[in-house]
Order: structure tokens, then sequence, then C-alpha cells
């Protein structure tokens, strides 16, 4: 929620709902709003950087829902390009 809070302001996505909407919409669809936990942060402070297109992939947020998803297991619903790169740590991606 974070993530998209930050795009929302930046004009890079346009919601159609309100972000209380929003959340009672994820809810009512059983899809679980994390924020992190000490297990998430140490797989965080593990996680590489990778390097895609001869650039370090340094966006801390999505570095952030990566590692929590790694963390605990969870399916990563991203239409990223980039989170495909960290399949081979773990992560379990449905890309969009």
């Amino acid at each position: 929620m974070i993530e998209i809070d930050n795009l929302n302001k930046l004009g890079k996505i346009e919601l159609q709902y309100s972000f209380k909407e929003l959340i009672e919409r994820l809810q009512n669809s059983y899809i679980g709003i994390i924020f992190g936990s000490s297990n998430d942060l140490k797989k965080l402070f593990s996680l590489e950087m990778k390097t895609i297109n001869k650039k370090t992939h340094s966006d801390y947020m999505d570095r952030a829902i990566i590692a929590t998803a790694i963390a605990n297991h969870y399916i990563c619903i991203s239409a990223d390009e980039k989170f495909r790169h960290y399949r081979k740590n773990g992560l379990q991606l449905l890309e969009i």
C-alpha cells in the first residue's frame, strides 16, 4: 500500500477508488495487507541488489516488497519487470 500511495502521489498511477475503499475491497477479497516485521527486515538486509540492464536495482520500496514476500512465502503480484529477477532468491511472483 505504501508503494501504491507513492506512485499515486507521483502521478504514475491513477486510483479508481479511495484508499479506504481499496483497503476494504482487498480485505473483502481475502487479500492481506502487511507492513513488515523483524523477519522481513532481516530478509531485506540480506537481499542482494540486482544489476538489471547494467543498472543497480536500488528502489528501496521494491526491495522491501520483494523481501517481505520472500520472508513470508507470499505470492507477490506485480507488473514491474524487475521483480522477476528475484525468483532465484525465492520470490513467488504473479506477473500482471
